[in-house]
């Protein structure tokens, strides 16, 4: 089995075994590195590969958002509705531009968003369910 094949099937199953809380943070990685791939292909002026990171970060932001509980979040849950759009809509910015500072401030706050549900996901699994 390939190198390749074989990340490809521990990611299958990292997904398929994590928790709720764990998924929330692999979306936020995956948007992550995507946005990451972004800022190179701006750098490197490959506007295919920055329009096709800028789409995958896109999508996992899109789930993120779908995930939303408005109902029984309460504040929480709109203050992250707010935040996804916002990213959503940077993003079709970032699609169609070279605004490298655009993208940075995007991965900052992309990134801020990860250590800190990778905090709840780490504090949710030493915690015995009840």
């Amino acid at each position: 089995m390939s190198y390749s094949r074989q990340a490809l099937a521990y990611r299958e199953q990292e997904i398929q075994s994590a928790t709720p809380a764990r998924l929330v943070v692999l979306l936020f990685e995956h948007a992550h590195a995507n946005l990451l791939r972004a800022r190179h292909a701006v750098q490197t002026g490959n506007i295919e590969a920055r329009c096709e990171a800028v789409a995958k970060v896109r999508a996992a932001i899109t789930e993120l958002l779908g995930s939303l509980d408005l109902e029984r979040g309460g504040d929480i849950a709109r203050n992250l509705n707010a935040v996804y759009v916002f990213i959503l809509k940077e993003l079709v910015n970032v699609g169609r531009h070279r605004d490298g500072g655009q993208l940075e401030r995007l991965i900052r706050m992309v990134s801020d968003l990860r250590a800190a549900f990778e905090a709840i996901a780490s504090n949710a699994a030493r915690v015995p369910a009840a």
